[in-house]
């Protein structure tokens, strides 16, 4: 242990694995089991300050990556999302053969026999079986018309296998109407 520089080496080195503790307390252990305690203290804290700094930085480094993760799982639902609206204008300006920016029933059944139609539909995840049950889900202000802000809406609604909470809407209005 020697002088000052000497025994703050012995320390460095203690910690940083260049000389065994068992080497660094012996001597200490001729002179007080005093400071054999104060050894065993000072390897402990700084081990354990070590060891916590290390897991911080991983945990850390660990939580940022979830919520990138979570943040890029949003964006890409937000994108697939639009992409899907983009589609169903399209195809809104595909029925809509006279131009107005409104769809008459016929307009919309006149689309269902062509098979390109029918199978853009299904690529929407839209079963169009019924043209007439499909057009009155869609045309929710029962005008007999869709603008496109409707017809979207009305997709975007119908889109994919039925949620709980949509059969539990339907369950509801059934009530309400007893």
């Amino acid at each position: 242990w020697g002088d000052l520089p000497k025994a703050m080496l012995t320390l460095f080195n203690s910690i940083a694995g260049g000389l065994d503790w068992h080497e660094a307390l012996t001597p200490l252990g001729e002179v007080d089991n005093f400071y054999v305690a104060v050894f065993i203290f000072y390897i402990s804290v700084t081990s354990l300050a070590v060891l916590n700094v290390i897991t911080g930085v991983f945990c850390e480094s660990a939580r940022e990556a979830a919520e990138s993760d979570r943040d890029l799982s949003m964006q890409k639902h937000m994108v697939r999302r639009q992409e899907y609206v983009d589609k169903v204008k399209e195809l809104f300006k595909d029925i809509d053969l006279d131009g107005c920016n409104q769809l008459t029933f016929d307009e919309f059944e006149e689309h269902f026999t062509d098979e390109a139609s029918i199978a853009f539909f299904a690529a929407l995840d839209i079963d169009s079986e019924e043209a007439w049950d499909l057009f009155r889900l869609i045309d929710a202000d029962g005008g007999g018309c869709l603008d496109i802000d409707e017809f979207v809406t009305g997709c975007l609604r119908l889109r994919g296998a039925a949620k709980s909470l949509e059969i539990a809407k339907l369950l509801k209005m059934g009530t309400k109407q007893e």
